[in-house]
């Protein structure tokens, strides 16, 4: 900031004040979550993007809560937009596969879920690699491979997963 610029601190104090209120409605949001009260904690992240739209972690925590609300619809839209203004959102990619393996809102698809799945756990997320080992080694939505199961199993134990480690080392006997 120059000395000599001029600001308007009315513009300046409602770009604050927004930020302020949009991350108070998403600690709401999150203490209504976490008590499993779904319904407040959805209204509470809606108002969080009333002032804060273009928030990548604010959208995602409301598409989840969309997904548990059954609202599969809004967050399908939902998560679509997150990967649309930010393709390196691993989780956003997660939740669209749970979408179609679990056929909520859409017909279930094994295939669409392999592709979100991979599309997310090439970007590392542990829970992604797992779903993945798993469709490999049941041949859901792909030709079952153990190999494949192995590798992603071995990527998510790499990536710290105990959960990948154990599988891995099962699928091996």
């Amino acid at each position: 900031m120059k000395l000599n610029e001029s600001y308007n601190l009315d513009d300046f104090h409602k770009t604050f004040t927004k930020s302020d209120l949009s991350m108070m409605y998403s600690r709401i949001a999150d203490a209504y979550s976490y008590f499993q009260f779904y319904e407040n904690s959805y209204l509470n992240y809606l108002n969080s993007l009333n002032f804060s739209p273009e928030n990548i972690d604010y959208m995602l925590k409301t598409a989840v809560i969309e997904i548990k609300l059954s609202k599969f619809e809004d967050a399908k839209d939902r998560l679509y937009q997150i990967i649309e203004n930010n393709p390196y959102q691993e989780k956003s990619y997660y939740n669209l596969g749970l979408i179609y393996y679990n056929g909520r809102g859409v017909p279930q698809d094994y295939r669409e879920a392999v592709k979100w799945y991979r599309m997310s756990a090439e970007q590392e997320y542990q829970d992604a690699q797992l779903n993945l080992g798993f469709m490999y080694l049941t041949g859901a939505g792909v030709r079952q491979d153990k190999v494949y199961a192995h590798m992603w199993w071995s990527i998510a134990a790499s990536n710290g997963s105990d959960v990948g480690a154990r599988n891995r080392d099962r699928v091996v006997k």
